[in-house]
């Protein structure tokens, strides 16, 4: 029987998985929609991991998973017994639901200290200290706020062109933009779009991409915009450097993916600290998903294991 180790990414807007075999070549690589249950419900993102891992199962040819470990944007941490009870199946072996951080941080750090800073739909710093301990920053959800995520440039982005068309009288070209996207020609119906639907989270933070790309053309505005994003998420950042020592540090998600300018101010904010890396990680998030599934079943992937990951993966 060909068994496998699964490793999700639950993001906000899109998750992705991984199949993986005991001697670690990577069988198969899948995508599915949203698993985070705050904005589409626990029903929906259960039915959204259990097509994905079927999906994956089918791709790789493995009849059972020995275990499957998914980072989810909508957990701060490990899941408690009740939520990991409802989504469990039983042809998956154990099941390991924690928050997406602690899986970034995994495929950068490797279980050694590490500071993990994630900008995708949402955003959040967690570090695991040299003592072993984990600690946190941001990840407040989208209605207190998650600075430097897509959600928050486009939010940031488009009340300051609400504010300007309502001063001026001029819609500035990320307003426009915005209409278009959502298919109105009144700020009135747009404002109607955004507050609707079952993806309206996901949808207004896809317009973050609109506010890397303006920064990226010199556009004033939208360089405002994702300055201060970058600042007040560096900052986060630095509240555990500060406390907790300095440690390694990984960038995560699509801002920092899509945007070298995004990594050169979110850097600059953090060039106080003299002995401090800032990088992208060896794996991605869910590679760390099944090397944190693996140590949780007391089996640490040792140099071989990796190297193989690496020569069969695409995305390492």
């Amino acid at each position: 029987m060909r068994e496998c180790y699964v490793g999700v990414d639950g993001g906000g807007t899109r998750s992705t998985g991984v199949a993986v075999a005991p001697d670690g070549m990577v069988l198969a690589r899948c995508a599915g929609a949203s698993l985070n249950e705050h904005t589409i419900g626990r029903e929906a993102a259960r039915e959204n991991l259990r097509t994905l891992v079927r999906n994956l199962l089918k791709e790789s040819g493995a009849e059972r998973c020995l275990c499957l470990t998914a980072g989810l944007a909508s957990l701060s941490g490990p899941a408690g017994a009740e939520m990991t009870e409802a989504y469990r199946e039983a042809s998956w072996g154990s099941i390991c639901l924690t928050s997406d951080t602690d899986i970034a941080l995994m495929g950068g750090s490797l279980g050694k200290p590490g500071l993990a800073v994630i900008a995708g739909t949402g955003s959040m710093c967690e570090m695991i200290d040299r003592e072993a301990i984990r600690h946190t920053s941001g990840g407040y959800g989208y209605l207190i706020g998650d600075p430097g995520s897509g959600l928050s440039l486009a939010r940031d982005a488009l009340l300051l062109s609400l504010d300007r068309e309502a001063r001026t009288g001029e819609k500035n070209g990320f307003l426009t933009y915005a209409m278009a996207e959502y298919g109105v020609s009144s700020i009135e119906t747009l404002l109607e779009k955004v507050y609707s639907g079952d993806n309206a989270v996901a949808r207004l933070a896809a317009l973050g991409r609109q506010v890397l790309e303006g920064a990226a053309r010199g556009d004033v505005e939208a360089m405002a915009v994702l300055r201060s994003n970058m600042q007040h998420l560096a900052s986060q950042a630095c509240a555990l450097l500060d406390r907790y020592g300095t440690v390694p540090v990984y960038l995560y998600g699509g801002i920092f993916r899509n945007s070298p300018l995004a990594v050169d101010i979110f850097t600059e904010m953090l060039g106080l600290y003299s002995d401090l890396t800032v990088s992208f990680p060896r794996f991605s998030p869910e590679i760390g998903a099944v090397l944190l599934g693996m140590r949780a079943l007391g089996k640490d992937a040792d140099d071989a294991f990796l190297d193989t990951i690496e020569k069969t993966d695409g995305e390492a």
